[in-house]
């Protein structure tokens, strides 16, 4: 019978697992270890704004620069920013002080954002929020913007697998050295002189005995044998890389899918008036929008915010991360006046009449909203429906089909009540009306 014995595995095996083992298992321990200080291992490294390729650039790094990094996410280099990489500031929310080196901010829950290296116009991701009393060290003035030193609590991110973690000799050579104050050679003590020697008298001359000169044998040389001195090989430790931490990417919450805006923009729009307004900047409007994010929606200027929003579309030279945000800007504007324009009518209606006037009969609908066009065909003889949508809300209440006895083209973009045939249709799930009765309860803009 044969027995399997640890004498059976060869040496060299076993020693390469004594070496390898440990040093994997602490490697793995170790790219879990965060914050850390870590080196950047590629020339021209993009610095972005955020954890993804589609964050704008706010850097460049090189080789062998030292970071802090502070996260691992999906990969990405959560990194305090490095010297050189700013964030941009409204001058709006900071009072200059001094020469304009230094700042302070003047209004609570300001926002700072990271700078975009082709200017604030194109820098929307916020990176800190900003409280009244906070100082700011001012860099650069850039139109309506100050370049500022990164706040303390900003981030920036560097792609996966361009940081390493830095060895102790690159940390020790990176600690300024401290300068030794030099050794002082303590003076010499002067020797005391010599007391004066009385000198001796001289002896008589002995007679001089001359002897034959010796044989001088010189000795032959020692020829030492050279020592050799063996190189000294240094095995330098095995750089272990930082394995990623997997987590699940975040995901971004201010910026819309394209699905979306896509749905926004096929909703019908009616026609706004002319209003002449300032041409601002795409970052300028921006925080004119944010200023009025704690007024009530009746109380903003709808009329004004859409047009500047407008011209801001219409002029162009937009990235397309900007396009995104001014058509989800104009989308969520025109909801809120159709909303405040909803409240005024439900207003005026609850308004008591002076005149006394006969009591109007009371007419049941079977619903109210406002009468949109809509894409939604019923499958059967492909007539175009319309939509019926809640004002408050906008969404789908039900579908009229046109037709019949009664003409909907002219409601289009009115609130009405409707009375007809209901039918539901489980495609849609909604109910499909036939109008018999259709009423204007708002007057004709």
């Amino acid at each position: 019978m044969r027995h399997h014995t640890l004498l059976s595995v060869p040496a060299w095996f076993i020693a390469v697992l004594a070496i390898v083992y440990p040093a994997c298992l602490s490697g793995s321990a170790q790219a879990q270890e965060v914050p850390f200080t870590g080196v950047v291992n590629q020339n021209q490294t993009d610095v972005r704004a955020g954890a993804a390729d589609r964050y704008y650039r706010v850097g460049e790094l090189n080789k062998g620069q030292l970071v802090q990094v502070d996260e691992v996410i999906v990969g990405w280099y959560k990194i305090v920013p490095p010297d050189g990489i700013h964030s941009y500031i409204s001058k709006a929310f900071v009072d200059a002080k001094g020469d304009g080196s230094v700042g302070e901010v003047n209004t609570d829950r300001s926002k700072a954002y990271a700078a975009d290296v082709n200017g604030p116009a194109g820098s929307y991701r916020v990176q800190a929020i900003l409280n009244e009393g906070d100082g700011v060290q001012i860099v650069d003035e850039e139109g309506s913007h100050y370049r500022i030193v990164a706040p303390s609590d900003a981030y920036v991110y560097l792609p996966p697998g361009s940081v390493r973690r830095a060895l102790a000799m690159e940390l020790e050579a990176d600690e300024p050295e401290v300068a030794q104050p030099e050794a002082v050679e303590p003076e010499p003590t002067p020797e005391p002189e010599p007391a004066p020697v009385e000198p001796e008298p001289a002896p008589e001359p002995e007679p001089v005995v001359v002897a034959p000169a010796p044989v001088v044998v010189e000795p032959e040389p020692v020829v030492e044998a050279p020592v050799v001195e063996e190189p000294v090989i240094e095995t330098p430790e095995p750089v272990v890389e930082p394995e990623p931490v997997v987590v699940a990417e975040p995901e971004p919450t201010e910026d819309p899918s394209v699905e979306a805006l896509d749905n926004m923009l096929d909703e019908p729009v009616a026609e706004e008036p002319v209003i002449e307004v300032e041409r601002l900047s795409f970052a300028d409007l921006e925080a004119k929008m944010e200023s009025f994010s704690d007024t009530p929606i009746e109380d903003r200027p709808l009329d004004e915010l859409i047009a500047q929003y407008e011209l801001l579309k219409a002029e162009g030279g937009l990235n397309q991360q900007q396009a995104y945000r001014v058509a989800s800007r104009l989308a969520s504007l025109r909801h809120d006046k159709q909303i405040v324009e909803g409240l005024a009518v439900i207003a005026k209606a609850r308004q008591p009449r002076t005149e006394k006037q006969e009591p109007a009969k009371a007419v049941t609908y079977d619903a109210v909203g406002r009468l949109l066009a809509s894409s939604v065909y019923d499958g059967r003889t492909l007539p175009r429906m319309y939509r019926l949508a809640d004002p408050a809300t906008g969404r789908a209440v039900a579908y009229i089909r046109p037709g019949g006895p009664v003409d909907t083209t002219g409601h289009l973009g009115r609130l009405v009540g409707v009375q007809g045939e209901q039918a539901y249709d489980p495609a849609l799930k909604l109910k499909v009306i036939a109008v018999t009765r259709i009423d204007a309860l708002q007057a004709a803009e």
